[in-house]
């Protein structure tokens, strides 16, 4: 007995099933791969950051001019590569090369969670793993090297300076350049992240991972800190994410680790230059600022501070 020759019709329907699940699969892997690119590209440097073949983080320079700065930013990444932290890791750079004059470099993606979707469903226990691994990082950049009180003073100065030709804050910086004239002391100095902000830390399992090193003008830990201290105690960072997020559980467990480090580094963010590093810190980031609603918050917290 033949077999039966299936129908125009049953033909039809099949076809029709394998082209909406491979519409499906498209729509579906284009849409993880959108979520993941806006997640990626979530700073204010200006450069490009693009997912490649899933597993591949290209970072590309905005213009040529900021070439040197990217460089330093790789390096910093190396060195911190070299360092044995434990739970604390960042991608390895996988390629560093050019094109169209601009450098860029790859490295390996991350499949973890940002910050905010860690602190959404953090128990105690996570959070508190979360914390211990941060103190260790901080804890590690032990240091017997410091700036003296001409240097760090000389360097504060000149960063006010750089300031003045792109704020409406100039009276800010005026009374900053006053602070600045009656510190004493010198200023711990050591390797730091530079832009230590949640939105730089990536989360996986037990391990936390850094992206986006900065070359920053002053190298000391307290940097790092302040740049904590933006997000968690400012909560900064909320600027950029999604606005359906539970913001308020969200503050909750920013406050919870905030008084962690206010009260275990108690000793750095005493010192005479703290408050001059975290006003700097905000009026850094003004010119990079594209909307209204970043740019009212960030005059509220410079009043507030």
């Amino acid at each position: 007995m033949r077999a039966k020759t299936p129908s125009w019709k049953m033909t039809l329907r099949v076809t029709i099933g394998f082209l909406f699940f491979g519409f499906v699969i498209y729509y579906c892997g284009n849409f993880i791969m959108e979520s993941r690119n806006k997640k990626l590209n979530r700073g204010l440097s200006g450069c490009f950051l693009d997912l490649i073949g899933g597993n591949i983080v290209k970072k590309i320079s905005s213009n040529p001019a900021y070439n040197e700065r990217l460089f330093l930013q790789i390096r910093k990444q190396q060195l911190f590569s070299s360092m044995e932290i434990p739970y604390i890791k960042t991608p390895a750079i996988k390629h560093i090369s050019h094109e169209d004059y601009k450098l860029f470099f790859e490295m390996d993606f991350i499949e973890g969670l940002s910050f905010d979707e860690f602190c959404i469903n953090a128990d105690d226990k996570s959070l508190e793993s979360f914390y211990n691994n941060l103190y260790s990082y901080i804890h590690s950049l032990k240091s017997d090297d410091y700036y003296s009180e001409n240097e760090i003073k000389e360097i504060l100065q000149a960063k006010i300076q750089s300031l003045e030709k792109n704020t409406q804050y100039v009276d800010v910086l005026s009374m900053l350049s006053l602070k600045v004239q009656k510190c004493n002391g010198g200023l711990l100095k050591s390797f730091c992240h530079g832009d230590l902000s949640c939105l730089n830390i990536i989360i996986k399992g037990d391990e936390i991972y850094f992206i986006d090193f900065l070359d920053s003008f002053v190298d000391t830990p307290l940097i790092d800190l302040i740049k904590l201290k933006q997000d968690l105690k400012h909560y900064w960072f909320l600027s950029s994410v999604e606005p359906d997020v539970d913001v308020l559980k969200i503050k909750k467990n920013c406050d919870r680790l905030w008084m962690k480090f206010e009260n275990d580094f108690k000793f750095l963010l005493d010192s005479p230059y703290a408050e001059i590093l975290e006003i700097l810190n905000f009026l850094r980031i003004e010119p990079y600022l594209n909307n209204q609603k970043q740019k009212d918050f960030l005059k509220c917290i410079i009043e507030l501070l």
